[in-house]
């Protein structure tokens, strides 16, 4: 009995030594590592098209470095591809905030503006028509 009851208080001390060290931050070369294998990840899953897919490596980029600029116009992309044009614009506005020479977004933001002033043409010329 002494012996089980040795081995369960190792076994627990060695579960919490465990969640402790998983709670510790990565080392920087590591972190960045893990980003670097994230972005490739969600950008090969956003090529396959498997939108959601890529918006969860996505999510999870961000929580390693919530600035990461690459997973955010991603994020807007994801959107964009999925008919929530005002979505990816809000992500995209705030990618421009933080990197406002970014000319990738700075087109997107052009294309979407342009979108959305044709789509507004078209429904009037819609309601023209009745």
């Amino acid at each position: 009995m002494k012996k089980v009851s040795m081995v369960l208080s190792i076994l627990i001390i060695f579960s919490i030594v465990c969640i402790i060290s998983c709670k510790k931050e990565l080392p920087r070369d590591k972190k960045e590592e893990l980003i670097t294998e994230k972005l490739i990840e969600s950008s090969e899953l956003f090529n396959k098209k498997e939108y959601s897919k890529s918006l969860k490596v996505c999510k999870e980029i961000l929580s390693l470095d919530s600035n990461n600029t690459v997973a955010m116009k991603r994020i807007g992309s994801i959107y964009y591809m999925n008919n929530f044009p005002e979505k990816a614009n809000e992500i995209w506005e705030k990618v421009l905030k933080s990197s406002p020479d970014d000319r990738e977004v700075k087109n997107a933001l052009k294309l979407l503006k342009n979108q959305s002033k044709e789509q507004s043409k078209t429904e009037l010329d819609i309601k023209e028509l009745k």
